[in-house]
This record gives C-alpha cells, sequence and structure tokens, in this order.
C-alpha cells in the first residue's frame, strides 16, 4: 500500500528528519561563510580551519527541495489546477523573504558605496532588477546577484517553474520528464558552445542534485523503505566523503560535474538515509531542535550574510578583532543566528502561512490543498 500523509507518525517524523537535514545544511553554510570571513575580511587566515565543504550544505538543500517538492505536493499531481496553486505557493513561500533581505543590502550597498555600480564593478539597475527576479544575468563567475547567497535560489526558481508546469500530468511523468530535460540541459552546457546566461548559468550540472531529491520522493511515495543499520551506512558514507572532500580543500562552482559526484551523490546517501530508513529518528530534544533550526533554515540562510560583519563594525573601534578573535566569533555567530530566528518566528513563518491561506482559500474547489507545509531550500 502507497504511503500517504494521512500517515500522521511516520510522516511526522519523516519531516523532522528531512528538517533535521536542513539544520546540518544552514550551519555548514554559515561557517563556511565565518570561516572566509576571518580569511578574507579580517585578514586572520590561520585561526579558524578552512571549511570549504561547509558549501556543500548547497547540495543537501538542492536534493532536499527535489524531495519536498513530490512529497508534500502529492495532493496537485495530476490536477489541472495545480499549477497555479502550486506557483502561488512557491512565490509566498520564496519572493517575500528574498526581496526584504535583498533590499536591506541594496540600501547597505547605496550607503556604504554611492552606487550598486562602484561596489559591482560596473552592474547598473539590471543586474539589480534581474537579481530581484532571479534571472541570472553577469557573465563572470557563477552569475551571482546582487545578495550572492541567492545564487542558489535562481535554481531553486528554475527547477519550480518546470516542476510547477508539469505538475498536471501524474506524479512519475513529472520526475522522469524533470529527469530527462534536465540531463538534455546539462549535456547542452557542457558539450555545445557557450551559451548566453540565463542559460548558461540555468543549465549547470548542480541542477541534476534536484532530480536525486525527486527520485528519493518516488521511492518513498512508492514504499521503499531500508533497514536501520543500511541508512546508517549511507549516512557514514557520504559522511566520510564529505570528510575526504575537507581534507582535500575541494571548493566547486555549479559548473563542475565533479561536484556532482563528490558532494551530490553524498547528499543523496544521506538524504536517502534518512527519508527511507525503516527507524526515523526520535522525537527527542536534540532532533527536535535541529528540526526547529531546520524549519528557520530559509531566514538563516538569508539573514546571516547581512549579520555576520556586524559585531566587527560596531565594536571594532574599540576592540581590535585581532586582539580579540575568540569574542568575535562567539558575537559573530550569535548575531548570525539569533537574529535570523527571530525573522523566522515573527516574519517569515507568520507572512508565508498568510500568503499561503490566502492562495489556498482562492484555489479551486476540486482540489485538495491542504498539505504539510513545504520549506524551501536556498
Amino acid at each position: 500500500m502507497e504511503p500517504t500523509d494521512a500517515n500522521k507518525p511516520q510522516s511526522a517524523h519523516v519531516l523532522l528528519s528531512i528538517q533535521a537535514l536542513r539544520c546540518f545544511a544552514v550551519m555548514g553554510v554559515i561557517l563556511f561563510h565565518v570561516q572566509h570571513y576571518y580569511t578574507n575580511k579580517l585578514r586572520m587566515p590561520d585561526f579558524l580551519p578552512q571549511f570549504d565543504v561547509g558549501s556543500a550544505g548547497v547540495d543537501l538543500f538542492f536534493v532536499i527541495s527535489g524531495f519536498i517538492m513530490v512529497y508534500a505536493f502529492e495532493r496537485l499531481f495530476g490536477q489541472p489546477g495545480g499549477t497555479r496553486i502550486f506557483l502561488l505557493r512557491r512565490l509566498a513561500r520564496i519572493v517575500p523573504m528574498y526581496w526584504a533581505a535583498t533590499t536591506v543590502f541594496l540600501v547597505y550597498v547605496l550607503l556604504q558605496y554611492g552606487s550598486v555600480a562602484a561596489a559591482t564593478n560596473g552592474a547598473g539597475t539590471d543586474f539589480v532588477i534581474a537579481s530581484y527576479l532571479f534571472i541570472p544575468t553577469r557573465p563572470d563567475g557563477w552569475a551571482i546577484p546582487l545578495l550572492a547567497v541567492g545564487w542558489t535560489l535562481n535554481y531553486e526558481m528554475f527547477f519550480y517553474a518546470l516542476f510547477g508546469l508539469l505538475i498536471a500530468l501524474p506524479r512519475r511523468t513529472v520526475v522522469t520528464v524533470i529527469g530527462t530535460l534536465f540531463c538534455l540541459l546539462i549535456a547542452v552546457r557542457l558539450l555545445g558552445p557557450p551559451l548566453p546566461n540565463p542559460f548558461q548559468s540555468w543549465f549547470n550540472p548542480i541542477i541534476i542534485e534536484f532530480v536525486f531529491g525527486m527520485a528519493v520522493a518516488l521511492a518513498y511515495r512508492d514504499g521503499v523503505r531500508i533497514p536501520a543499520w543500511a541508512a546508517r551506512m549511507l549516512v557514514v558514507s557520504g559522511a566520510a566523503v564529505f570528510a575526504w572532500s575537507w581534507s582535500q580543500v575541494h571548493l566547486f562552482g555549479p559548473d563542475s560535474v565533479l561536484r556532482v559526484f563528490i558532494w551530490g551523490l553524498p547528499a543523496l546517501a544521506i538524504v536517502g538515509a534518512f527519508a527511507l530508513s525503516e527507524k526515523p529518528v526520535n522525537a527527542n530534544l536534540f532532533w527536535r531542535v535541529c528540526g526547529f533550526l531546520g524549519d528557520a533554515s530559509y531566514s538563516l540562510y538569508l539573514v546571516h550574510t547581512l549579520a555576520v560583519g556586524v559585531p566587527v563594525m560596531v565594536l571594532g573601534r574599540f576592540i581590535a578583532p585581532a586582539g580579540a578573535p575568540w569574542f568575535y566569533l562567539a558575537a559573530i555567530m550569535i548575531a548570525a543566528i539569533v537574529p535570523a530566528l527571530l525573522v523566522h518566528v515573527y516574519l517569515e513563518k507568520p507572512l508565508t502561512e498568510w500568503l499561503q491561506r490566502k492562495i489556498e482559500r482562492r484555489g479551486p474547489k476540486h482540489v485538495a490543498t491542504t498539505m504539510p507545509s513545504p520549506q524551501t531550500a536556498p
């Protein structure tokens, strides 16, 4: 019998497992950025060990995102009104917080540098507009938007758009079509001549990681479960590859095929283990705390980059960072996490729930839209 959301205990434990993984992913990204802040901004490269593997938290997020889209939007597959509801729910979940964070950063840039062009080597108004619209435009690097962490959302929104357009089809067909299409787009990107942006960016190999997560969700919905010992082996194996990658000081861009193998496949193994294990995580204090932090991962992801530099900006004239590095590390971690949690509790969560209730009330009556609240992956 195919499992459904009506199976409350199992469903709740699976969601807790996935939310806990979001916690680990976002903490990896935060530690990566904090270490680079000490190296590049504070000129203290030897204070913290390199943690470039923390960037692999993005790969975990992408696999989780693919899983959640199939898992949480089960009731919309094959429904004629599903596309509208799905896209509106995704927009309500992603756009308000991202636009708010981008606007805060835009104000900072204008006050600090006088213009966007001065802070971005000549980028103009079109770059700012494209950043708000999740469209990669710049030819350099990863086509990073104004708020740098938003580069991942460019891929998320590309995936959501295709998923939403296809959601009126059966679940298995959606996974097959997107998987095949993404393989073709990656082949075009790797084998053909350079493409103009946004296509050069959207077709990067990293998009296949969404398909990894979709495949896990398909297996879950088909009733596939693995023994606890096998799940532990998958987690240990994935963590071992990440540890090896850390020792090798790997840092991959989204256009790297190696990234898919060295970071994407371990992420697949870990997400698959947590989602498909016959014995999901227990709802004890540790996993509930991780689940809460995972639930707040979007706010943590967006806000921490705005807050990491605040302690030095406020206290740097009184206490030199070089003279009190541990004090600043504690202050930076508090600044990166506590404001983001407050934003999550008092802004992100109530705003998102209010918007999604309005969407459901205005949705087609024949489409059942009550479902687990799927959070996003950065």
